[in-house]
C-alpha cells in the first residue's frame, strides 16, 4: 500500500509538518481531500488582511504574518475570499484578524457582511484616495461601508473624492484621519470641499479621540458644509507640525478648535507644549 497524509491520522503531528511547508505545498494540500483542506485552510490566513478588488470585479484577499507596516513582499494571496469560496474557512479567518486594511472600492454587501465577523481589538485601516487608484480620476464608494466596533481605525482619503449617494458608519472611539493633496485641489477647484461619504462620516460623537494631519487651515476648508457630529469631549491630536513657527501654532490650535467647536484645551499639537 502507498503511503499516504490523512488529517484524521495523527491531525497535530501532520499539522506541524504543514506548518513548516512552503506557500505552495500548502496550496496543493488543499486538493487532497476534504479534511486535508480543512486542516491547511486556517493556515493561510495571518492576522493581517488587505481586501481588495481585480480588475474583473472580484473580491481578492492578501494576508501576512506582521503588522500592516511589516514586510509586504511576505504577504500571500489567500484563495477562499472569492464570492464562491469556503463561508466557514472565510469566517474563521476574518474571526482572528489583528489588522485589516480595505480599498473602499471592494466595499460591497459582500465585504460589509464580512466586516461585521471582525473581533473588537481589530484595527481598521481605509484607502480612499487617487494616490491608491491611480488610473483613476476620483476614487469611489459603491455601497455604504458599516464598520463593526474596533480598537482603532485609520482613513486615507483624496481630495478629489466624489463619492456622494453612499455613507460611512463606524463606532471607532480612536479615529486618525489622513486627508491627502487638499491644498493642491483646493487652489484648482471652485474652493467648494470635496463631497466625500468617509468625509462625512469620519466623526460622530462616539469618537473621543481624532488624530489627524494639519496643514495650516485646511481643516475648516476640508470640513466645510459637512453637518459635523462631534462629541463636546472630542480630544483632537495634531500631527506634522514640528517644524511650524510659534505664532501659526497658535493659529492652527485656535482653528482646529473653532472648526470642531470644542476648546482650544482639547487641541493638543504633537510635540509641543502650550503650558
Amino acid at each position: 500500500m502507498s503511503p499516504s497524509l490523512d488529517p484524521l491520522w495523527f491531525p497535530h503531528i501532520l499539522a506541524d509538518i504543514l506548518h513548516n511547508t512552503d506557500w505552495q505545498t500548502l496550496l496543493s494540500s488543499r486538493l487532497v481531500s476534504t479534511s486535508m483542506l480543512r486542516l491547511v485552510d486556517p493556515m493561510l490566513c495571518g492576522p493581517t488582511l488587505h481586501l481588495q478588488n481585480n480588475t474583473a470585479g472580484t473580491i481578492e484577499a492578501i494576508s501576512w504574518g506582521g503588522d500592516l507596516g511589516g514586510d509586504y513582499l511576505s504577504a500571500r494571496r489567500v484563495p477562499y475570499f472569492y464570492r464562491n469560496g469556503s463561508k466557514d474557512s472565510r469566517a474563521a479567518a476574518i474571526r482572528k484578524v489583528r489588522d485589516l486594511k480595505l480599498h473602499t472600492d471592494a466595499a460591497t454587501e459582500h465585504v460589509n457582511l464580512l466586516l461585521q465577523l471582525l473581533p473588537p481589538h481589530a484595527k481598521i485601516w481605509i484607502e480612499h484616495d487617487k494616490e491608491v487608484f491611480p488610473d483613476r480620476s476620483t476614487a469611489t464608494l459603491n455601497t455604504t461601508i458599516s464598520l463593526p466596533p474596533c480598537r482603532s481605525l485609520s482613513v486615507a482619503v483624496g481630495s478629489a473624492c466624489k463619492c456622494q449617494g453612499a455613507a460611512f458608519n463606524h463606532v471607532a472611539p480612536s479615529v486618525t484621519f489622513y486627508p491627502y493633496d487638499w491644498h493642491y485641489e483646493e487652489e484648482e477647484t471652485s474652493g467648494t470641499r470635496s463631497q466625500c461619504a468617509l468625509v462625512d462620516g469620519v466623526l460622530n460623537r462616539g469618537v473621543y479621540e481624532l488624530h489627524v494631519g494639519a496643514d495650516e487651515g485646511y481643516l475648516p476648508k476640508l470640513f466645510k458644509d459637512v453637518n459635523l457630529q462631534v462629541n463636546p469631549e472630542l480630544r483632537v491630536v495634531l500631527l506634522g507640525c514640528e517644524d511650524y513657527r510659534v505664532d501659526d501654532l497658535v493659529k492652527t490650535r485656535s482653528a482646529t478648535a473653532k472648526c470642531f467647536n470644542i476648546p482650544e484645551s482639547q487641541v493638543t499639537i504633537r510635540g509641543v507644549d502650550f503650558n
